[in-house]
């Protein structure tokens, strides 16, 4: 945004922040981008075997904990609970899909 800025391009928002696309675009899209690109990366390294098991439930648990510190104020930000669920259902999905149990 700031490269748009010193370029002089126009950075009016497309949709508007008080609809759902508005809310969902600037409130809960990149939440949604990041926490999957973890889980892939999760993935990735796991694959690899960067990760051991240890070590994939710590990374994975990284959205919970920033939230949570969030709530404490020990790191700027807002927490919501609805992140939360977000961040549950989408490592659940990833888990069920992805990652085998090692019985």
């Amino acid at each position: 945004m700031i490269l748009f800025r010193y370029l002089s391009i126009d950075t009016e928002p497309v949709v508007s922040a008080d609809s759902w696309p508005g809310i969902f675009l600037t409130g809960y899209f990149s939440d949604i981008a990041w926490c999957i690109a973890l889980c892939a990366t999760v993935l990735l390294l796991g694959r690899r075997g960067y990760l051991e098991i240890w070590g994939q439930v710590f990374v994975l648990a990284v959205p919970f904990l920033t939230e949570i510190a969030q709530h404490f104020r020990i790191i700027p930000g807002t927490f919501d609970w609805l992140d939360l669920i977000v961040y549950a259902c989408i490592e659940l999905i990833f888990i069920i899909r992805f990652l085998k149990p090692r019985l």
